[in-house]
């Protein structure tokens, strides 16, 4: 997998959006899926920031629809329909409740925007206060994951290029970004190629659907590789002591620790997974108010990002 800028962040204003193309979409679904019947409905799904997500309903089937409307991302990896659908074929044979890939337009040839179709997981995505019966739920169905044996061509690569990192100068402790900086830089040929397997690599609670407090699906697989299990866990307590603080991610590491045995935690990866963010200063990611998180705000995250990297590093 090549470098690319990350694309978790807002990034509506690069996306296509006109009415001629989505037609063309609706077109193409019809002709995979029922050719001689109509869309009973039609609805944009909330909490996509980098694609365009759809809930279809034609006769007695519904949909979920993706297109690839980021103009930016397309350019940078133009293989993304075949990335997802080639995820969700691998993700067929497990246990786990993935969406069931139905059809893929690689290059967006026929739907006008690449596009994937696939089967609708029932839930949604849960992110009111998570106790520790959810942050259990949470780490075995990571594990369950981390579990597969996937033969798979995509692999982990960094967002960034680590040569490039530089403290923020937004944080108030400027010091403590330059050593840990320093010390990823130092240390990260010790954690290359260890503890790979197959990975979510955008595991976080937006992905993780919940009914009745049981989890009934992961979705969005586009990002799925072959990787080390740290950057999963890291990047799900990034997620989680943003909206909650470190302590509730402290308490899904613990809860991952004991379902995976083999797994030995190290704060290198929470930090690569920090660095992520950079350069900053993090906000309030649209997809939580998407989906009605209230309480808060740009500031509230800041101080939480703070608060977890000082967390990070003091475990150094």
């Amino acid at each position: 997998m090549k470098k690319r800028k990350r694309m978790r962040g807002d990034n509506r204003d690069t996306m296509i959006n006109n009415e001629e193309n989505l037609e063309r979409a609706k077109k193409w679904l019809l002709q995979t899926t029922h050719p001689r019947s109509t869309i009973r409905s039609y609805t944009p799904l909330l909490g996509a920031t980098s694609s365009s997500l759809y809930k279809v309903e034609v006769d007695d089937d519904t949909y979920v629809l993706r297109l690839y409307t980021n103009q930016e991302w397309n350019e940078q990896e133009p293989d993304l329909a075949f990335h997802e659908a080639s995820s969700l074929n691998k993700m067929g044979s497990s246990s786990l409740q993935t969406p069931q890939m139905i059809a893929v337009d690689e290059m967006g040839e026929q739907a006008g925007y690449p596009a994937v179709l696939m089967t609708k997981v029932p839930g949604k995505a849960q992110l009111s206060p998570m106790d520790q019966n959810a942050l259990s739920q949470l780490a075995k169905t990571l594990h369950s994951i981390h579990s597969m044996e996937v033969d798979f061509k995509w692999t982990y690569s960094s967002y960034y290029e680590m040569e490039a990192l530089q403290a923020p100068k937004w944080s108030y402790q400027e010091n403590v970004w330059k050593k840990a900086i320093e010390y990823t830089k130092r240390v990260q040929s010790d954690y290359t190629g260890q503890d790979v397997t197959f990975i979510h690599r955008d595991y976080h609670p937006m992905n993780v659907l919940w009914d009745d407090q049981k989890i009934t699906g992961v979705v969005d697989w586009v990002n799925a590789c072959i990787g080390p299990r740290g950057v999963d866990v890291g990047h799900c307590r990034l997620n989680l002591a943003l909206l909650y603080g470190v302590e509730i991610a402290d308490q899904f590491l613990l809860e991952y620790e004991k379902v995976a045995e083999s797994f030995t935690y190290h704060p290198y990866w929470d930090l690569r997974m920090i660095f992520e963010f950079l350069p900053g200063p993090p906000t309030v990611y649209q997809g939580w108010l998407d989906v009605g998180v209230t309480g808060l705000t740009d500031r509230r995250i800041e101080q939480r990002f703070e608060a977890y990297m000082r967390s990070v590093w003091e475990r150094i």
